[in-house]
């Protein structure tokens, strides 16, 4: 069965963002997120940060950050990336998101959970979470999460090939995920919500939601589509996303998105 570290060592993660047009889409409107609400050089820790591709952008555009991710082979990547670059605003470290404020205090003007909420299958995990993720954030910082949007992902999952069963879908309603015979790899190493369950538990944990955004839409459905689109035409979509993002509908058709937060 594969495991959080296995599936990491066996997929490109530096790439995904990149792999085609539409999966950039994710890439700019979190940028513009962070860029919106993050005005001015700060300090900023990312959880769960992969092989740092947000970081490393950040540290360049002089921010002072840390880049923290559970998997050993994320942060092997990243540390030979930030040696690659020379890159003096990043500091990498090896870190579970749940033990965040044993290492760090409540310091940083930016903390980005944008990858930890994907695997926390039990609500209380993922409560903990949230509570790590306010303890290092300095008093009215920013918090920006990331979650997978169910309603996306079963359509997703089943145009690759994949049955679901009624097994399978009375599993997926749970808010925590003992399972693991779902027809799909990743499903099995994570955990899918929805806009309306995800602020829920953001709410409970005492956060308060500046907004909800549509990180990417349903455009990696229409991916080939998307890679014959001139470059005026793709910003144009880009731009058209990004004014929509925050609308309920859009959250519904989205794969993934961000919820963003006052400590």
């Amino acid at each position: 069965m594969k495991t959080l570290s296995s599936h990491y060592q066996s997929i490109v993660e530096g790439d995904r963002l990149f792999r085609s047009r539409a999966h950039s889409i994710e890439f700019y409107t979190t940028l513009g997120v962070i860029e919106k609400y993050l005005t001015k050089p700060g300090r900023i820790l990312e959880l769960g940060a992969g092989h740092g591709v947000y970081s490393l952008y950040l540290a360049e555009q002089g921010h002072s950050v840390v880049a923290t991710d559970i998997v050993e082979d994320n942060v092997n990547k990243m540390s030979a990336l930030v040696t690659k670059e020379n890159e003096a605003n990043l500091e990498v470290r090896q870190l579970d998101a749940l033990e965040a404020s044993k290492v760090f205090k409540a310091e940083f003007d930016l903390t980005l959970c944008l990858g930890p909420l994907y695997h926390l299958r039990r609500e209380e995990e993922r409560a903990t979470c949230l509570r790590e993720c306010a303890a290092v954030t300095g008093e009215g910082g920013i918090l920006i999460l990331a979650y997978i949007n169910k309603h996306f992902a079963i359509p997703y999952i089943q145009s690759l090939g994949a049955q679901f069963n009624k097994k399978d879908y009375e599993e997926m309603a749970k808010t925590s995920w003992d399972y693991k015979d779902f027809p799909d790899d990743f499903m099995n190493i994570s955990y899918y919500s929805t806009p309306e369950a995800m602020a829920e538990e953001v709410e409970e944990s005492g956060l308060k939601i500046l907004d909800h955004v549509a990180a990417d839409g349903m455009y990696t459905l229409l991916k080939d589509s998307i890679e014959k689109l001139t470059d005026e035409a793709f910003r144009d979509l880009l731009d058209y996303h990004m004014s929509k993002a925050s609308l309920l509908s859009s959250l519904g058709a989205s794969s993934h998105n961000l919820i963003i937060c006052q400590k």
